[in-house]
């Protein structure tokens, strides 16, 4: 074989592993439910309002207190796993109310994880956890802004306010005001999410 034919063997050898690689990893065209999904519509009614972000932004490389005196970056915990982040306060009535709600939902939804991040500014993280105990949300980690750099990035003006957030880190929905988060059309719009490959947004 000549140094010209096993040069062009090569190169067809690479496309093909190139190509086969592309079309296994390559991610679904599908996109994550629309405004004019009949399961986001429903569950956008339950609550004040549900923002798709469009384009979807990456979560701010935050230092939240995830134990008393320990921080981690947001974005790194629970990463690679759909998340629903909720803003709450102790001092938020409508905050309150949803904590066992969410924590129903997290018992009804193990594949996702519930994180339940504080503004709170006078409260320590054992105070935290033991508010959300007798609130009946025990079995939700409690994360909290205590650096305040969080809210510099994102300055909620409504609590309670809840992101969505796929496996990649993206924001794909943001929340604001409580809802029943045991309700038929939340079981139905994470139903038809977890069923929509890879939870891409919208091109």
């Amino acid at each position: 074989m000549t140094k010209k034919a096993r040069g062009f063997l090569l190169f067809t050898v690479i496309l093909i592993f190139w190509c086969g690689a592309y079309v296994f990893f390559k991610p679904s065209a599908r996109s994550v439910l629309s405004e004019n999904d009949p399961a986001f519509a429903n569950f956008a009614k339950i609550f004040h309002s549900v923002e798709i972000e469009n384009p979807p932004s990456f979560l701010p490389q935050a230092y939240v207190e995830t134990a008393p005196g320990k921080f981690e970056s947001l974005p790194k915990i629970d990463s690679g796993k759909i998340r629903v982040i909720n803003v709450w306060a102790t001092w938020c009535p409508p905050c309150i109310k949803e904590l066992p709600l969410l924590a129903k939902f997290q018992a009804q939804h193990p594949d996702i994880k519930v994180i339940l991040l504080s503004y709170d500014l006078q409260k320590s993280h054992e105070e935290l956890e033991a508010f959300t105990e007798k609130h009946g949300a025990g079995n939700l980690p409690v994360i909290s802004d205590s650096r305040l750099e969080l809210r510099r990035i994102l300055p909620f003006t409504v609590l309670p306010s809840t992101l969505i957030i796929n496996e990649k880190g993206q924001v794909l929905y943001t929340i604001k005001g409580e809802g029943d988060w045991t309700s038929s059309e939340v079981t139905d719009f994470f139903k038809a999410f977890m069923g929509s490959s890879n939870h891409e947004p919208q091109p």
